[in-house]
């Protein structure tokens, strides 16, 4: 189920670990603490007056410098300041706070990393409502746990409510926890039913995550007499701690303070605020504890406007007037970290809306966009229809400039202007981002008579969709006739009618589907379609259906948009996004056009109370085809535009002289590097480069062993991007604007390898980061990749039934020299291209399946994977990728299905790109060492077996450390150290490394090599404590194939070795590092246990004897002979006979043929 608005959530740290002084006084000390945004705490009802009346200019609340002052009137509890500056050190003083700091900091949903305040945002949240009977939205802790789900940005919401109340609160009932998850407060009893655990912690345990947030939006519309269905229009909200309702941007609830558990109605027909200023145990209102207040006093009015109408009888009040539009924000906080409750209901009216959604490649909301929307007229000349900038949740409300509070209706426009063409323009872009450039709309008006409205799309001509990546889909509000039948023998035909009272007692709904057939033929056929389920930003999902109960099932499981009666009495449901190509509809195709369906919307009614309970037994399709007065089905339509940002990156990655990962030797060999503005640095290519006196780098990073992609999106993923890399911007806040940089190393690695002080130009443009790899074998590389596909056109990658138009890409590497500059204006298509350095790409979004989004075409998607898979290197000058669809390829398995053929377009734009920065070093010989391991396959008996491979895996299985006291340490779950060679494939997240030996071109063995273990001064250093001696253990063995795989008549080596080497640091004129390697066979080739120590090979390479271990396996072959039944059935041997009876018959066949052949003369014909 679609949510009603939208929830934002932080979450903060509940260590205590932000605070300077204990948070409690008055004996109270013992209690757990508040993080470092918190309040005073306060026992009793709320406190009025801690922020503002109105919003700021972005949005949030102030606080009112007032309510925080310990004033001569205030004693005790109340003695101090009750809400502290963010940057405020000594809150609990009791000095004077007149800090006015807008909240934005505590609800802004751009913060997606966790920060320095230990706070992380999660925009958009879904999942939290439910809808009752009577259309009300609701939630409440007391009924249902409700668990934050990051991988699906969505609540889990259970049937039992969990966590008793521990705190100072009167409610009885569960527990608001949205941090905390089922499995740590349910248990399945016997019947298969939630219950909660028992001896579970109370609400004030530290067990729970407190000290949370949430905010809600919505735009609403005032009903004809302010009610729905009968009922008054009504908001409410109980909870703790603070709440902070605003309506158009006025603070009408105000329930501020860390308090026991209060509550609010906002009564729309009325015009009254009820607060209930103490709970009864229920969470109904206490009596004698209720207060009213009004909605004219808050915005004080005094008399009847456009905008406000009398409240009838002997009120002397007003409220809104019918018809009129308004926004309602909440602003919510749980800090006490004793209760938290939670319940709110609604039946807000909503409308459909255009709006413009702008985020970056990661799907983070962008605020502060500043966009105009024009009117093209039939000359060509443009005119303003509407502009404004995106609010923190990247959004941006079309609104009609000539009526306040009103939606944007391209309808109307059009009957007044005869506008088809419209330009959206890009006027403010937040530094750090790439612009867009101009998108163009089309606006399709409708038929005369029709039950539609008109409808935007992108506009196709000239590719602008794939060259912007700004997409327009519609949403739509279908409104249900008063007259309402089933589906007859055909779509085209009525059944039977639908009692309205059984309407009331049932369920409408709607869901969308795809065609998946051919042609007009197969649209009746139930099989050729599927249900369709997802948003644009997410991706969309199809689920095949044979009959109703397929479509019941997914309804159920989330594909369904429900009916609820509106302000007017009427069945209405919000389709908040048609996938898809709204052209491609089946009602809005001439009958002519059906052939070229892609998509319906189609209509059910289920008896069932519930959606839950729909099956195939009580569910029917509806007819929609009437042109009748009172059976029409109407649709109106709305906008809804995605348009993407681009955030700069620049990542650097630090890499030992043959240019492997740096910190993949030990997790202190890491880097910081600064980057400076151009203006900063003289002589920047020269050996000795200098940074100018006084100049500050516009940003430092510094390298961590595992880079992984929630440090770059916000998304908690164990996926490791790059080791031994850091990224510009170094903070989620942090911004890389257009211009022109100089990369320079900053440090030495704790004097293990040598440092370049060398630079790399770095440019930064609306075209991308690019970065000048310098001269050719020298310490400079850059890496090129295409990074992650923008987070608006995700639905056309996806390898899904529905568009796959970008699913298979292919980047080719563009080159040029270092004398040139890359620019906005440059044109990469007419620069130096390499065919031969080319990426073929596929889009693949399961877990653990690519680096970012694409993975090579045709390689395995298990194993740990390498980011220089998916990326391409360039060793001089400046570089870039051109990317382009590949729209079918036979030999690759690319096939064309669902595809737009996009032909040569470039899809740059569409694409974050990566830019990586390579820096080497080399090693300084005294403070660095190696040993090495070859695995040697021997095969005895016959010489007769095929063609194989055989693969060795070595697993890292300990690691200790001891201290310079004789401590030893087990830093096994902390410190891997892999071998690393050339055609050794290694996975990090398992700890091994292969090797593949193959068959030799004579004799019977050979041998290959795990490369070098690596072993550096800087590796004894771990937590910042430094260890004198290190020893690392690993066992290596074969991996045996499948048996359809293994060579016939070869047995396996069952082997086994341990290979450990002591490695370790000591002084003699300087640190110094040595290695010693031992190798142990522990299990030999017939997989009996041993303990058989192996000494080292001694061989030459140049002019120096080195040691090797070897660990040796020996197979042995025999060839398969055959072997020939003799008892039962057709033995072997009977064929056998058979076959030279068979044999001996052919040649009397033939000897006979001859001789007719010369009877009849045919002897020369050749047949």
């Amino acid at each position: 189920m679609p949510d009603y608005g939208y929830a934002n959530f932080w979450t903060g740290n509940s260590t205590r670990e932000n605070l300077d002084d204990p948070p409690y006084i008055n004996g109270e000390s013992d209690k757990q603490g508040q993080n470092a945004d918190s309040w005073k705490y306060e026992r009793g009802g709320p406190r009025k007056g801690i922020v503002s009346s109105t919003l700021n200019d972005e949005g949030y609340p102030n606080l009112t410098g007032i309510a925080n002052n310990k004033t001569s009137e205030t004693t005790g509890i109340d003695d101090y300041v009750m809400f502290r500056d963010k940057a405020e050190k000594n809150w609990l003083s009791g000095e004077v706070s007149s800090s006015t700091e807008s909240l934005q900091y505590l609800f802004d949903t751009s913060r997606t990393t966790t920060d320095e305040d230990g706070m992380k945002a999660y925009g958009n949240v879904g999942n939290l409502l439910q809808v009752d009977s009577q259309g009300y939205y609701y939630y409440d802790s007391k009924k249902n746990f409700a668990s934050y789900n990051e991988e699906t940005n969505k609540f889990d919401l259970y049937t039992e409510g969990a966590i008793t109340s521990g705190g100072t609160g009167v409610m009885s009932g569960t527990q608001f926890f949205p941090f905390n998850t089922a499995s740590q407060v349910f248990d399945i009893d016997e019947n298969g039913e939630l219950v909660q655990k028992t001896n579970l912690a109370l609400s004030n345990s530290s067990t729970w995550n407190h000290h949370f947030g949430l905010t809600m939006s919505t735009r609403f519309i005032q009903p004809t007499g302010g009610t729905v269905g009968g009922n008054n229009m009504t908001y409410e909200f109980a909870g703790d701690d603070d709440v902070w309702i605003y309506i158009d941007g006025v603070l009408v609830a105000d329930l501020g303070g860390i308090h026991d558990p209060v509550g609010v109605t906002i009564d729309f027909k009325t015009g009254t605020i009820t607060y209930g200023n103490a709970l009864n145990k229920d969470g109904s209102f206490k009596e004698g504890r209720k207060t009213v207040e009004f909605l004219d006093e808050a915005f004080g009015v005094g008399s009847s406007t456009d905008d406000w109408q009398e409240v009838g009888g002997s009120s002397s009040h007003y409220t809104f007037a019918d018809g009129t539009y308004h926004t309602l924000k909440v602003f919510y906080l749980e800090r006490g970290a004793q209760d938290s409750n939670l319940a709110l209901k609604f039946n807000l009216v909503t409308v459909p809306q255009s709006k413009i959604t702008k985020v970056d490649q990661s799907g983070n909301a962008i605020s502060g966009v500043g966009f105009e929307l024009y009117g093209v007229d039939a000359n060509n000349e443009r005119h303003e229809v509407a502009s404004g900038e995106t609010d923190s949740n990247g959004e941006l409300l079309l609104m009609d400039p000539n009526k306040p509070n009103r939606p944007l209706s391209f309808d109307g426009i059009y009957q007044d202007t005869s506008y088809t063409n419209y330009v959206l323009k890009e006027i403010k872009i937040p530094d750090g981002y790439r612009a867009v450039g101009e998108m163009q709309l089309n606006y399709h008006p409708p038929e005369e008579g029709s039950q539609f409205g008109g409808y935007i799309t992108s506009e196709t001509a000239d590719y602008n969709i794939w060259k912007t990546g700004a997409y327009a889909n519609a949403g739509v509000l279908v409104t249900a006739p008063d007259v309402i039948y089933k589906i007859g023998n055909s779509s085209t035909e009525a059944g039977g009618k639908i009692d309205s009272s059984a309407i009331a007692q049932g369920t409408l709904f709607a869901v969308v589907l795809k065609y998946t057939g051919d042609g007009v033929d197969g649209l009746t056929q139930s099989d050729n379609w599927s249900v369709i389920s997802g948003t644009a930003l997410d991706g969309y999902q199809t689920t095949p259906i044979k009959g109703i109960g397929d479509v019941a099932n997914a309804a159920k499981n989330g594909a369904a948009y429900k009916f609820t009666v509106s302000s007017m009495g009427a069945y209405q449901a919000n389709i908040t996004e048609l996938p898809g190509d709204i052209k491609k509809y089946y009602s809005l195709l001439a009958d002519s056009e059906r052939g070229n369906t892609e998509y319906t919307v189609a209509y059910y009614f289920t008896s069932a109370k519930q959606l839950e309970d729909a099956d195939a037994t009580n569910t029917s399709r509806l007819y929609i085809e009437s042109k009748k007065d009172g059976e029409k089905w109407v649709r109106q339509f709305s906008l809804n535009l995605n348009v993407p940002n681009v955030k700069n990156r620049l990542f650097v990655q630090k890499t030992d002289e043959n240019w492997d990962p740096l910190t993949n030797l030990g997790e202190s060999l890491t880097a910081t590097f600064n980057l400076y503005k151009e203006d900063d640095v003289e002589n920047p290519y020269s050996d000795n480069p200098t940074i100018k006196a006084g100049a500050q780098p516009y940003d430092t990073a510094t390298t961590t062993s595992d880079l992984r992609v929630s440090d770059l999106n916000g998304a908690d993923s164990s996926k490791v991007l790059l080791h031994s890399a850091a990224v510009f911007p170094s903070t989620s806040s942090g911004i890389l604007e257009n211009g022109t940089y100089y990369l320079q190393e900053s440090t030495d690695l704790d004097d293990s390898y040598k440092w370049t002080k060398r630079l790399v130009k770095v440019i930064v443009t609306n075209q991308g980061v690019y970065a000048d790899a310098r001269d050719e074998n020298d310490e400079f590389r850059v890496r090129k990749g295409v990074g992650s596909l923008i987070r608006t056109l995700v639905e056309y990658a996806a390898p899904n039934q529905i568009d796959r138009t970008l699913t298979d890409i292919t980047a080719t590497l563009q080159t040029l020299p270092s004398s040139e500059t890359p620019s906005d204006s440059t044109d990469w298509t007419k620069s130096e291209t390499s065919q031969d350095l080319r990426l073929n790409l596929t889009y693949d979004a399961e877990p653990g399946h690519a680096v970012l989004q694409y993975r090579p075409i045709g390689e395995s998607v298990t194993g740990d994977l390498d980011f220089k898979s998916v990326t391409l290197e360039n060793d001089i000058g400046w570089s870039n990728l051109m990317i382009r669809q590949l729209y079918q390829n036979d030999d690759l398995g690319v096939s064309g299905a669902n595809k737009q053929d996009l032909n040569d377009t470039v899809l740059d734009n569409l694409f974050s790109g990566t830019t990586t920065v390579m820096v080497k070093n080399e090693p300084k010989p005294d403070r660095n060492t190696a040993t090495s391991l070859d695995v040697k396959k021997i095969v005895s008996g016959e010489s007769g077996w095929e063609e194989g491979e055989f693969v060795f895996e070595i697993t890292a299985t300990g690691v200790t450390a001891t201290s310079s006291d004789n401590k030893t340490y087990d830093f096994s779950d902390r410190v891997l150290l892999l071998p690393e060679g050339d055609n050794v494939s290694c996975d990090r997240s398992k700890r091994t490394c292969r090797v593949t030996v193959t068959k030799p071109e004579t004799g019977n063995s050979n041998i290959a090599s795990f490369g070098e273990f690596k072993f550096s001064y800087g590796a004894f250093k771990i937590n910042n404590a430094w260890y004198n001696q290190m020893d690392f253990t690993y066992t290596i063995r074969e991996i045996h194939p499948a048996d359809e795989d293994s060579i016939k008549g070869m047995t396996y080596s069952q082997a086994e070795y341990t290979y450990t080497v002591r490695a370790e640091r000591y002084q003699k004129n300087g640190w110094h590092v040595s290695a010693t390697p031992s190798l142990v066979r522990t299990v030999n080739d017939a997989g009996v246990a041993v303990n058989e120590p192996v000494d080292p090979e001694t061989r030459t390479d140049g002019d120096q004897e080195i040691s090797v271990h070897v660990a040796a396996f020996t197979n042995s072959f025999e060839q398969a002979s055959l072997s020939l039944p003799f008892t039962g059935g057709t033995t072997g041997r009977q064929w056998l006979l058979w076959g030279l009876a068979l044999v001996g018959a052919s040649v009397l066949v033939w000897l006979a043929y001859r001789a007719w052949c010369r009877r009849n003369s045919w002897s020369n014909l050749t047949v």
